[in-house]
């Protein structure tokens, strides 16, 4: 009996034992687990996480691509332009397809030619001093690397389910003698200066007024002046005669706007004001408009009236190199140029001031002919101005101002008819 309690015991104390390092040993591992080491990495075997997924960009909706050429429209239909940014550019803006662009743009035909091509030519006088260029028809082809460069620009500034409408531009062609590649091989590389002139609204689509400017531009364009020589409009332009070419539109005469032959050619005359002025020639004759109602193509101060054989426009060249002036008109605008070899001051510039404004008085007068209470407008007040303009020219870092004109624009009063 005894024998077999001792045995029993035994058994219990080492089951005690046994349970006691059990104990012990996952008491070490559960540490081993939780502390982490000097360092501060974690102890025991790494855990990895799960990696973020990466989403895929969208894809940008297509575009709809319309070509205007002239009075034709080429529409492209919808087309992939836009692509994602790269990944490594974040939130960066969408990117063009510059090669898609301009596959898209070599597909535009070219213009039909407007008859025979007639290249640029150099007229001289007698000793062989050169004259004129004759501008010439060298025609006008696309010009595609600018029609992509619209493209590119306009695209990514177009809203979802809008089209992108291109204006496609032209150039002179490369296989040709042109007034450009003439101008430029003669020896008239510096743009002196140049200014356009744009009639309003109501007068660009005047089709007698657009026959005018041609006629008168076409001749003013390409004139060389010498060292010393003298520019005479009306010498150039001529007599603004029917047998001239010349239609019927807007003059000025007395205080009204009334219809007459070459109406319209002092935005010629105009313009190449402004071109002389900032180009520091000296100007020989120039008048104002008499009324600047009927002027809005023009700055107070800044115009140039001319009437055959009354008015003309005559500047001389005091550069001492030769000057070219390019001068063409299109839809109700003229846009001239004077051009040399080298600029011989630095800076030109124009400023009015004083301008003093005077209204047009009324005068009413009774018409027994009219209905109790009706009054009539016989003339419409035209109101005056008068205006001081001045020139600055920078040569050499020496800057001098010099009064142009002291202009008076006439008033003329509003007239109305009552009744007694």
């Amino acid at each position: 009996m005894r024998k077999i309690f001792f045995t029993i015991l035994g058994v219990v104390c080492l089951s005690a034992f046994l349970m006691f390092v059990f104990w012990g040993i996952t008491s070490i591992q559960r540490a081993t687990q939780t502390t982490p080491p000097p360092g501060g990495a974690p102890a025991g075997p790494a855990t990895e996480e799960p990696m973020a997924t990466q989403s895929k960009p969208q894809p940008l909706p297509d575009v709809e691509v319309v070509f205007q050429l002239d009075d034709r429209s080429i529409n492209l239909g919808k087309v992939p332009l836009l692509k994602p940014p790269a990944p490594d550019q974040g939130m960066a803006a969408p990117v063009v397809d510059v090669e898609l662009a301009r596959r898209l743009v070599e597909q535009i035909p070219d213009p039909s030619p407007a008859g025979t091509p007639v290249p640029a030519k150099l007229e001289t006088d007698k000793k062989g001093v050169p004259r004129k260029i004759h501008r010439g028809n060298p025609g006008q082809v696309i010009d595609r690397e600018g029609t992509v460069r619209r493209l590119a620009e306009q695209v990514t500034r177009v809203k979802p389910n809008q089209s992108v409408k291109i204006t496609v531009p032209r150039r002179e062609p490369s296989t040709i003698e042109t007034l450009t590649s003439l101008r430029t091989r003669l020896g008239f590389k510096e743009c002196l200066a140049e200014f356009e002139t744009v009639h309003d609204k109501d007068h660009i689509d005047d089709a007698g007024r657009n026959v005018n400017l041609k006629i008168a531009a076409d001749k003013v364009d390409g004139i060389i002046l010498q060292p010393g020589e003298e520019f005479s409009f009306n010498r150039i332009v001529g007599p603004r005669g029917r047998k001239e070419g010349f239609q019927p539109a807007g003059v000025i005469s007395n205080g009204k706007v009334i219809p007459g032959l070459g109406g319209g050619i002092c935005q010629v005359s105009t313009t190449l004001y402004r071109c002389a002025l900032l180009s520091a020639l000296k100007i020989v004759e120039r008048h104002n408009h008499s009324i600047y109602d009927g002027i809005a193509y023009a700055q107070r101060g800044l115009d140039a009236a001319v009437v055959w054989g009354a008015k003309d426009f005559r500047f001389i060249n005091t550069l001492p190199t030769p000057i070219l002036i390019v001068c063409q008109s299109g839809r109700g605008s003229v846009k001239a140029a004077i051009y040399a070899e080298h600029r011989p001051f630095e800076k030109v510039e124009l400023a009015t001031r004083n301008e003093v404004k005077h209204p047009f008085p009324v005068q009413v007068r009774k018409n027994p002919r009219l209905k109790n209470g009706e009054t009539r407008v016989v003339q419409p007040g035209v109101i005056g101005y008068t205006v001081e303009s001045y020139r600055t020219v920078t040569i050499k870092g020496v800057t001098r101002e010099e009064p142009l004109s002291k202009d008076r624009y006439q008033t003329f009063p509003r007239i109305e008819e009552v009744s007694n």
